[in-house]
């Protein structure tokens, strides 16, 4: 999926870690931007858990970025973190900034504020 929101981040680096942890991050955000009645019915109390499908795609992308972080690290991409955390914040970033941009639509948001929050996630975790 090659998102409107996302722009050029698509292949933009020189490294495959990074440009797939970007897909990934985008492609998350896309798909709930396209499908919003999820985060509408969540917003509006009702019980995720209800809904099985959600949480099979939400696992599976935990552990699509679990495998991305990891390599990072051991590679020497990222900085050595615990891996959890790393995933789990970018997790609930990208959970939020779709939240935002579902519900807050009328928001004058910036037009690469999805290019921008990704690029700045994955920097947040780059090794000096």
């Amino acid at each position: 999926m090659n998102s409107d929101k996302c722009g050029h981040i698509y292949g933009n680096s020189n490294n495959p870690i990074i440009n797939m942890l970007k897909i990934r991050l985008c492609d998350y955000i896309e798909g709930h931007l396209q499908n919003p009645e999820n985060l509408r019915l969540l917003a509006g109390q009702y019980r995720i858990d209800s809904q099985p499908e959600n949480e099979t795609k939400d696992f599976e992308f935990y552990v699509q970025l679990e495998k991305l972080v990891q390599r990072g690290i051991s590679e020497g991409l990222f900085r050595d973190q615990n891996v959890d955390s790393v995933v789990q914040f970018l997790w609930a970033s990208v959970f939020g900034l779709s939240c935002l941009l579902v519900l807050r639509h009328g928001f004058p948001w910036q037009d690469d504020i999805v290019e921008s929050s990704v690029s700045q996630m994955i920097n947040s975790l780059l090794s000096l």
